[in-house]
């Protein structure tokens, strides 16, 4: 299995038991950017707190065991993890953009293109993760046609505003440089 086959696994078991969640993460971004990005684990928000008594018990049903927070199968690799919500990025209160996709009878929730983006970014504001800036930027490469790049600085903007110590201008100017490049 795939980290893609996973998460579409993952959503099909989830919306089987009615529970709603967003992939975000790093899974997100190997979903928009398959060939330069390779996740190990599969983020998903839950939409309510109160569901993941459920989220887990419909994941243990399905043959997943918990371990260390995370839930793993012996029929792959991935991990499946539910951070704690509300679905945020970064320290804005900006509301965040959803997408559906569906393969075969699943259907997953994601962040947008420009929201995964931003997502990768803010590991990289607030971390100065090498890795986020990478994602971000396979991200954006792979979805050229589909990222909103103003929309991208305004956010970079407010957090900046919100936190100068992370630089957050300067780094977005880093990301936008190697788009370029």
């Amino acid at each position: 299995m795939t980290l893609r086959d996973v998460c579409f696994h993952i959503a099909k078991i989830l919306d089987e038991a009615s529970i709603k969640a967003t992939l975000t993460g790093g899974a997100a971004a190997t979903i928009y950017a398959p060939d330069a990005i390779s996740s190990q684990d599969a983020d998903f928000i839950l939409s309510f707190s109160g569901d993941s008594k459920a989220a887990h018990d419909a994941l243990t049903n399905a043959g997943y065991s918990l371990r260390n927070g995370m839930y793993e199968s012996n029929k792959h690799p991935f991990t499946v993890e539910f951070p704690r919500g509300p679905l945020a990025i970064g320290s804005t209160n900006e509301p965040i953009e959803t997408i559906e996709i569906s393969e075969g009878d699943s259907r997953l929730s994601l962040l947008s293109v420009t929201d995964c983006i931003k997502d990768r970014l803010a590991g990289y504001y607030a971390w100065d993760d090498p890795n986020s800036l990478r994602q971000a930027i396979a991200v954006a490469k792979a979805n050229a046609d589909l990222i909103e790049l103003p929309r991208l600085r305004k956010w970079s903007e407010a957090e900046d505003r919100i936190d100068s110590s992370m630089r957050a201008l300067t780094k977005f100017q880093r990301f936008v440089n190697r788009l370029d490049s």
